[in-house]
């Protein structure tokens, strides 16, 4: 079972840089998180945000473009946002 907590570690060496991000959520649910996706994001950026996402033990929830029209609908479901850019 995920913790009700825990610190998400993304490293991007091409960058020379370390992001941690805390992520608190409600004992025993699953953390979601939504990652922003555009087309100037390269598809192995994204492949390595969300595994490190899944392997912290969270789900990811795909906020590429097309879901820009239902952020008010997606946004209070989501316990922490990653905005991702190229």
């Amino acid at each position: 079972m995920p913790l009700p907590a825990f610190l998400l570690a993304i490293m991007m060496p091409e960058l020379g840089a370390l992001f941690i991000y805390e992520v608190d959520c409600a004992m025993g649910d699953v953390c979601r998180i939504g990652v922003t996706r555009w087309e100037d994001v390269p598809g192995e950026a994204v492949d390595r945000y969300w595994s490190r996402i899944v392997e912290a033990g969270a789900e990811v929830v795909d906020l590429s473009e097309e879901a820009a029209d239902r952020v008010a609908e997606i946004a209070p479901t989501l316990d922490a946002l990653m905005l991702t850019g190229g």
